[in-house]
């Protein structure tokens, strides 16, 4: 079951980063200082006032075409909006990797010992250094040399 909700979130969340990514576009593009002016043209035009005036004046007497400022701002929108969207679904993707090695249970090799919780079950008793020294498993028991008289 565990599985299965991580795959979801490993394809969900790429998506929903693509497309939270694609509808902040707009917003993120404003950025820009031609989408800032093709906005502030539009709202001149319809005859709203405009907190930037110098710009507005700027624009009227460079004698430029509105549709072609925002003609640019329209191409400027669309390269922001697939910009952001590819980076929205790289960090749902980051994000969903992140949630599956935290979910990943690791296998330990050497048991830890909970002396909270210890009731003598002798699971640690394969994992006792003394233990393990014993059985010649360390490296400082297999650097040893066997005593002398003793058969190969």
């Amino acid at each position: 079951m565990r599985k299965y909700v991580v795959l979801f979130l490993v394809i969900a969340l790429p998506l929903a980063g693509l497309v939270l990514g694609a509808a902040g576009a707009p917003l993120f593009a404003r950025a820009h200082t031609l989408v800032r002016l093709a906005d502030d043209v539009r709202l001149h035009e319809a005859g709203y006032d405009v907190a930037d005036l110098d710009e507005i004046e700027a624009f009227v007497n460079s004698k430029e075409k509105a549709v072609d400022v925002i003609a640019n701002a329209e191409d400027i929108v669309s390269t922001f909006r697939i910009g952001a969207a590819a980076f929205g679904a790289w960090c749902g993707l980051v994000f969903a990797l992140k949630i599956f090695a935290f979910n990943r249970t690791r296998r330990r090799e050497i048991h830890e010992i909970d002396y909270d919780a210890c009731v003598a079950c002798a699971r640690c008793f394969m994992s006792c250094p003394r233990e393990r020294l014993r059985r010649g498993e360390t490296a400082e028991a297999q650097h040893e040399t066997p005593p002398t008289g003793a058969q190969p």
